[in-house]
């Protein structure tokens, strides 16, 4: 499974475990992340907050600041996911929100 997403000078590229963020206007690598071994199921991005979320099969859900490329928040959920949403104007004022939805594995 590939996964783009492209929020204005941001396309965020998932393929398996790594979530890779280019520039846009260049095309130039910004940031190189890796969501643990598990396979990302969905992501999301917010250029203006310079973050990108993530969640994979292993029920959780990463934000990374773009620029350092460090996780600034770290999520477990009780069920796996199939939807990440980054709201980025909380994360200027130093915490993100995230919306999810249960993946339909009780099925």
């Amino acid at each position: 499974m590939v996964l783009f997403k492209v929020d204005g000078s941001l396309l965020v590229v998932a393929l398996g475990n790594a979530v890779r963020v280019y520039d846009t206007q260049t095309g130039a690598l910004v940031a190189a992340l890796q969501h643990g071994s598990s396979v990302v199921r969905d992501i999301d991005a917010n250029a203006a907050s310079r973050h990108v979320a993530s969640v994979a099969d292993d029920k959780t859900v990463f934000v990374w600041n773009v620029d350092s490329g460090k996780v600034v928040l770290t999520q477990v959920f009780p069920k796996k996911l199939t939807t990440v949403l980054l709201v980025g104007s909380l994360c200027k004022r130093g915490g993100c929100l995230l919306y999810t939805s249960d993946a339909a594995d009780d099925l």
